[in-house]
């Protein structure tokens, strides 16, 4: 059998640090149990979840933010910490994930203070693109066939390779130039829906700012500001990096939270070099509850 790139490659390591204070305690104790033991919720966990997830993103962006704007987003910012909460109480990952990020020296506040950064700066875009960028009624546009044409196709698909472009840069930036800020969002080791928001505000910015940003300079600078090319990009994209985390999904992506391999790229699999990625030195696991 021919081995992977992963396991051929000598792994670069990463120079020692000072030891990090472990966390005990804190708000999200609540949600740590035993392997064993099922959660409150476990009857949601997997399927039911993640479909109720994708309910919750229809309705934030279609009915929430499309219709109320900024109270809208107020709305949707309180059902994505319930969403959260949920995810806590149906499966034992978030738990186990949370004992990761104290044993790597980031207490329940600055984790909780880190999520609540990532869900205001997405409603706030979700306001910006959706109330702001795009005219009235764009959105139900999107569902008549009439809205799409080859000019309409080809942009949509020119943003998304460079949005995929953009991401594998940034990410590959992280793991090998930056792993310290990454640290966070990959302490995340049994990816869940939660880890999409678990992410120090610095790696936020690279790996999703820059994607997000590119999408509203091409919709002036590229697209004549068609808002078709803007909303179905943007939704596309958002929601992308959403779904990728889901723990029942089980894509890739939720494998390359689990092994902390050179995979960086979302709609497409291809492997970085393994020798660069400094990341896996930075992750300390805590012993098995």
């Amino acid at each position: 059998m021919q081995a992977t790139p992963e396991a051929s490659a000598p792994i670069m390591k990463a120079a020692p640090e000072a030891p990090v204070p472990i966390i005990t305690s804190g708000p999200f104790d609540c949600i740590i149990r035993s392997a064993d033991t099922p959660g409150p919720l476990a009857f949601l966990n997997g399927l039911p979840y993640f479909a109720m997830a994708q309910m919750l993103f229809a309705f934030n962006a279609f009915v929430l933010i499309n219709w109320y704007g900024s109270i809208g987003a107020v709305i949707g910012s309180i059902l994505a910490v319930a969403s959260a909460v949920v995810d806590g109480f149906a499966s034992n990952s978030f738990g186990e994930n949370v004992r990761t990020l104290r044993h790597n020296g980031f207490s329940d506040w600055t984790v909780l203070s880190a999520m609540t950064f990532a869900i205001v700066l997405g409603e706030v875009m979700n306001v910006v693109v959706i109330q702001n960028l795009a005219p009235p009624g764009s959105l139900e546009a999107l569902f008549l066939p009439s809205t799409y044409t080859r000019y309409t196709l080809f942009g949509i698909t020119t943003n998304i390779v460079i949005v995929e472009v953009l991401f594998y840069v940034g990410h590959t930036f992280l793991h090998e130039a930056w792993p310290e800020i990454h640290v966070m969002h990959h302490c995340t080791v049994k990816s869940t829906a939660s880890s999409n928001l678990i992410f120090d505000p610095r790696d936020l910015a690279i790996e999703l700012g820059g994607p997000g940003a590119i999408v509203i300079v091409n919709h002036f600078l590229l697209w004549e500001q068609d808002p078709t090319i803007l909303l179905v990009t943007f939704l596309f994209v958002t929601w992308a990096y959403s779904i990728i985390h889901h723990e029942w999904y089980a894509g890739d992506h939720v494998k390359h939270h689990a092994r902390i391999d050179s995979v960086y790229t979302v709609y497409v699999k291809h492997h970085g070099d393994a020798r660069k990625n400094l990341l896996k030195g930075h992750i300390r696991h805590p012993p098995k509850k």
